[in-house]
Order: structure tokens, then sequence, then C-alpha cells
């Protein structure tokens, strides 16, 4: 990948996990944060593991001044950025909407929202100049649904995808990408933030949040037989069932027992978001056109 990538809260958690997974594939590199010593260690690190270029740009990206000038700053070898990650973001506390704190809630605002757009407005045009871009912005499953506590920055995060929707549509008649990332629950530095340092706080939620997605796959294995979001791990599982299915119907005397389960299998995995015929095919170890027809019967 011969590419520079722009990573905007770039030295610790999701930030610093996308320049480690870019300098893996060959990618050069600006990373940005505030903390210049956590930016000067993961350069360190991807120089020496990876022999990435690495440039460093620090500056708060709610301070348009400080971004513009930084980026007019950059050296003619590093101004044709080729993908934009906006991952700066946050949230702070976790008190009701009547209850919380204007000033951090303009925080959460600024970092989450205009610096996204301000980083884009500084960026994009010369992407679209150049005619190739890739702009990826981390929004959130929290801008889908509100959770208790967090109104302010759900609203946030709605609005990335909002604005990437938008901008997707104003650069339809370009060659650039847009992109909405939208994570779970991750352990970072974010959740001890979010309780104001309380990293014991933000331990016991991430835990609590654990078991209640285990509680919560189990559920829906039993009732669909499978977790698309998990597929591409349960290839030993599918084989179990494939058995179990076999057996059963070789017991109770149905003829041609082991294509019976991979059709049964096949049946399921069809109805799980994400399988195409050809990658049900693949799992149920069967000829594409056979599983096909299985599925056009059906």
């Amino acid at each position: 990948m011969d590419k520079i990538v722009f990573i905007t809260g770039a030295s610790s958690g999701i930030g610093a996990g996308c320049a480690r997974k870019f300098a893996s594939q060959g990618a050069s590199l600006i990373l940005n944060a505030r903390n210049v010593n956590k930016l000067s260690a993961l350069k360190e690190e991807l120089e020496k593991q990876y022999g990435a270029k690495i440039y460093l740009l620090p500056f708060d990206v709610r301070d348009r001044k400080a971004a513009t000038s930084a980026l007019e700053s950059l050296p003619k070898e590093w101004q044709s950025i080729d993908i934009l990650v906006n991952n700066a973001g946050l949230v702070i506390g976790t008190d009701k909407e009547q209850e919380g704190s204007l000033d951090e809630w303009d925080i959460v605002i600024d970092t989450n929202i205009k610096a996204l757009l301000a980083m884009t407005r500084l960026i994009v045009p010369g992407m679209v100049e150049r005619k190739r871009g890739h702009i990826i912005n981390i929004g959130s499953i929290a801008g889908d649904a509100a959770y208790p506590g967090g109104s302010v920055y759900c609203a946030t995060k709605a609005a990335v995808k909002a604005l990437s929707d938008g901008l997707r549509i104003d650069l339809v008649d370009t060659p650039l990408r847009v992109t909405n990332i939208k994570p779970g629950l991750v352990e970072t530095n974010f959740s001890v933030v979010r309780f104001r340092g309380d990293k014991e706080k933000a331990d016991a939620v991430l835990q609590v949040s654990v078991v209640a997605n285990k509680e919560k796959y189990d559920e829906v294995r039993r009732s669909t037989g499978m977790c698309e979001a998990l597929r591409e791990l349960m290839k030993d599982e599918i084989e179990e069932e494939l058995k179990k299915n076999r057996d059963q119907a070789i017991k109770e005397g149905r003829a041609e027992g082991e294509n019976l389960a991979k059709k049964e299998m096949a049946y399921e995995l069809y109805h799980a978001e994400g399988f195409t015929i050809e990658r049900i095919a693949k799992l149920v170890k069967m000829d594409q056109k056979i599983v096909e027809e299985w599925l056009l019967q059906k």
C-alpha cells in the first residue's frame, strides 16, 4: 500500500490500532494527537516493527487555527493525503441530560463534530483535486440509539453518520469514497475519560458488557443457529451441527442422511445475515449449483 494516511486521535485506542494496521500494510502515516510522548512512542514502535514512514503532527483538533497551520506546515512529500481517518472523539461523564455539564458538552461536541468537519474541510478538497481519496469517519453504534446518561455523545455520533452520508452524496461525482465505521464498546482509554479518570468504574462497565454480550450471543445462537458477527470463527461448530443432524437423520431412518443434514444447515445459514450462497457451499462442502437448487426449492 503506497498511501499516505492521516489519523486523528492516533496516540491510543482505535486510532493507534488503525496506525498499526495501516503500517503493517506499508502505508506512510501522519499521526495526530495532543499527547506528544505517546505519539513518539508509537512512532518508534511502528518504525521498528514495520519500517514505516511516520510524520508526527501534534495539535488539538478542536483548535481550527492550529489545525490549519499544522497542515500547511507539512513538507511537500507529505501533502498528498490519500486516506483521512477522522478518529478523534470522546465522551465525558454519564450524567442525565437535565443534569449534565455545559462545559463538558462543549468539549464533546467540539471534538466529535466540529473537529471532524474542520479536518474534512481542510483535507478533502485536495483529494477532490487529485481525484483520489478515502474518508473514514469513526462513528459508533451509540449513534443509532441513545443510552442512559449518554444523550449528547449519542447525538454527536448520530451527527457523524449524517455527515458521512451527506459527504458521500456530495462526492458522488468523484472517485472518492466515504466510510462510517460504527464500533461497539471497546476496551480503550475512552471509557476512562468517560468516567472522568475512574479506571475501576470503566473496567466494571466493560466486564458487565462482556457478560451481557455473551448471554445475548447464546440467545441468538439458540434461536437462529448462527451469529453473523462470528460466522468466520464457527467452522468447527458448523461441522458439529452437520454431524449431529446427519446422525439424527440416519437414526430416524431418513434417506441420504448426510446430504439432508447439509441441506438443513444450508437453509439455516441462508437465513442468517451475511452469508452468500458461495460461502454456504464452502461451509457445507457441497457444489454451489446444488446448494442453489436446494435454496430455490425452499
